[in-house]
């Protein structure tokens, strides 16, 4: 049977599963609402993205969270190199270029709190273990970020996979991959490193607290690839579940040294982006709509970042990359987006 084929009803699972999509605890006018589909965009649609708030989720057994088979690449839009342009992301004038430009390295850090079945429906009771790393749906199922970049079909190295001392930080693992300097205004390569941390599903405020200092006050990260490696980080972002929805506060932070952000949650446009630029950082890419935080969509974007492309194409990329693996269209990813 075709590995895609195979793990299809967890991909139309995880959309409903990767966040509360009706959450009940929002303060009256707070809750954000889709926007409304075209008639030919909802055909386009699996059922899981047109359901309604009356519709039950599919049972647990519907859906397998560790594939046997490691899921075939889908023919669909493929990211290209770039070359540079006034209209990249970032420009000679900003610190990121800079940092970039004179370093050779753009450092992405990713905060990935664990799926955790009391604060959303995972889908299982496997995949909703807050401390599960192997089989857990945003860490280790089929397109959780560590097992997605870890592929055999992936264009990114793995350089280390540690685990965490304590309860909070269960594991980092480091990718790398080089991409042409011209961009960057840089005769030799880049190389862009992308470091995801998986916290414990009980730790998901404190991911989301990493995510605003660090969006506002920047940081560092010791990385080892045989030697030592101190790098600030460019650009943070985040792939869960929109704690805010609950109710989650941001914690008061003063804008220091801020850099870029993007959040993969259901809705961050409406919870994260004021907030990140009351504090200075950039939201590179946010979401509008219920989404699956998976792999594919952040290699979409990280790929696009490392290219130093337009922000149009940060969203394309991404959009690019959720249509393909969710076998929907182009069109209807970028309202997503």
């Amino acid at each position: 049977m075709d590995a895609r084929k195979a793990t299809t009803p967890l991909l139309l699972l995880s959309l409903l599963c990767a966040c509360e999509a009706w959450p009940t605890t929002r303060a009256p006018g707070e809750q954000a609402q889709p926007e409304p589909l075209l008639a030919s965009e909802a055909a386009a649609l699996p059922v899981s993205e047109i359901a309604t708030p009356s519709e039950a989720p599919p049972p647990a057994s519907a859906t397998t969270v560790e594939a046997t088979a490691e899921p075939a690449e889908p023919a669909g839009p493929r990211s290209t190199l770039v070359t540079s342009t006034p209209s990249a992301w970032s420009s000679p004038e900003d610190n990121t270029y800079k940092a970039v430009h004179e370093s050779g390295n753009l450092v992405i850090h990713v905060y990935v709190p664990l799926c955790h079945n009391d604060q959303v429906d995972c889908g299982s009771s496997l995949a909703g273990k807050p401390d599960n790393l192997k089989h857990n749906l945003y860490w280790g199922a089929v397109f959780g970020q560590k097992r997605f970049f870890s592929r055999k079909s992936s264009k990114w190295s793995e350089v280390t996979v540690e685990r965490g001392s304590g309860n909070v930080l269960l594991e980092r693992a480091v990718y790398r991959r080089s991409f042409p300097g011209e961009p960057w205004g840089r005769e030799a390569p880049i190389t862009a490193w992308v470091v995801f941390d998986a916290l414990h599903g009980d730790a998901i405020d404190q991911a989301i607290d990493g995510l605003y200092r660090e969006a506002a006050g920047g940081g560092v990260l010791t990385l080892n690839d045989g030697e030592a490696r101190v790098m600030p980080i460019n650009v943070v972002g985040y792939a869960g579940h929109n704690r805010m929805m609950d109710g989650k506060k941001p914690p008061t932070t003063e804008s220091t040294a801020a850099i870029p952000s993007f959040v993969f949650a259901c809705y961050s446009r409406s919870y994260f982006e004021d907030e990140l630029k009351q504090r200075g950082s950039t939201m590179l890419l946010s979401t509008r709509a219920l989404m699956a935080p998976e792999g594919y969509a952040v290699d979409g974007l990280v790929t696009a970042l490392a290219q130093n492309a337009p922000r149009s194409e940060l969203r394309e990329a991404a959009a690019s990359a959720y249509a393909t693996w969710q076998k929907i269209t182009l069109e209807t990813a970028k309202r997503i987006f």
